[in-house]
């Protein structure tokens, strides 16, 4: 399994409906393949893609690893071949983000890869109608800041923001970086991936959210569609001295989604300890877990080298 390197390229919006062509040929409930959030971050991954025969090819230039290729599903052989191609190209080798059912049902992979979970970035998926109701004790606490929102503000407002008000957005979250973490938004990666998000927003299919306080925004969230029924959350930003902002963003975000999403993945936490707790505060349905493999030392190499992917598209 061959693949050329030097054609990898940074994401264009003018990629969009080729690389949606594909996807919806292979949906997948992972946000790492969320076009969105993959042409928005991409200078701070120096991401880049690529279609090979009928798959998808993501690299992340900062750790030099490639996400699994998304396509018809590939023996453990041709994943080998694909890794090794790359790692002779200057590459690591290094393929992130299998699944797991991949992992059990290629038990020859092992042959060829040492095969480590990546539990900092699993997505966090949860129901749409859980969010929104919030019920059951161990939500109680989520529930009784929305009541204390409500009671002090009662004449507060929630709605789908419009384009033009985004640059809106863009001061609260400086007010938030400022506030959460005293560093300046234009310091973070962030910022750059925001502003690609505005700027961008009818063409990605990015929608915003607000929740206003005497018509001052007061929290936000951005989001995509991640396929059929899922929504994924890009950007959520409240402002830290309001109680009950941050817990009221999230669930009239649920409501307004839930109409035609089932569940709403709010992406990685990235092994911050801080994120971590805040995500599973509110009792995702699941995880969706994937598995680092990287090349073991060299050895016999499989003898059959057919592959799918030999002629670049």
């Amino acid at each position: 399994m061959l693949a050329d390197i030097s054609k990898f390229s940074p994401f264009h919006i003018s990629d969009l409906s080729r690389f949606h062509a594909l996807l919806d040929r292979f949906p997948t409930d992972c946000s790492h393949y969320n076009f969105a959030a993959l042409f928005c971050w991409q200078d701070a991954y120096s991401s880049s893609w690529q279609i090979v025969g009928n798959h998808l090819l993501i690299q992340n230039g900062r750790t030099q690893t490639l996400l699994m290729p998304l396509g018809p599903e590939l023996n453990a052989i041709q994943l080998f071949h694909l890794s090794q191609s790359i790692r002779s190209q200057g590459l690591t080798g290094t393929i992130a983000m299998v699944p797991p059912r991949y992992i059990e049902q290629h038990a020859d992979l092992e042959r060829y890869f040492r095969i480590s979970r990546d539990r900092d970035n699993a997505d966090y998926i949860y129901s749409s109608e859980e969010l929104s109701e919030l019920r059951g004790r161990k939500l109680a606490r989520k529930r009784n800041q929305i009541h204390q929102f409500l009671s002090n503000h009662p004449d507060h407002v929630s709605r789908e923001l419009k384009p033009e008000e985004w640059p809106r957005c863009h001061k609260l979250a400086a007010e938030w970086s400022h506030k959460r973490h005293d560093v300046s938004l234009n310091e973070s990666p962030e910022a750059n991936a925001l502003q690609r998000a505005f700027q961008n927003c009818r063409e990605l299919g990015v929608h915003g959210f607000g929740l206003f306080v005497a018509q001052q925004l007061v929290a936000f969230s951005i989001w995509s569609r991640q396929n059929r029924d899922m929504a994924t959350m890009h950007f959520e930003k409240y402002d830290p001295e309001l109680k009950g902002a941050a817990q009221m963003i999230n669930r009239e975000t649920a409501r307004h989604l839930r109409s035609w999403a089932k569940w709403i993945n709010r992406e990685q936490d990235l092994g911050i300890a801080g994120l971590r707790r805040a995500k599973l505060s509110y009792l995702p349905h699941r995880l969706l877990s994937g598995f680092t493999i990287e090349l073991r030392e060299p050895r016999n190499a499989p003898t059959d080298q057919s592959s799918p992917l030999d002629n670049p598209a």
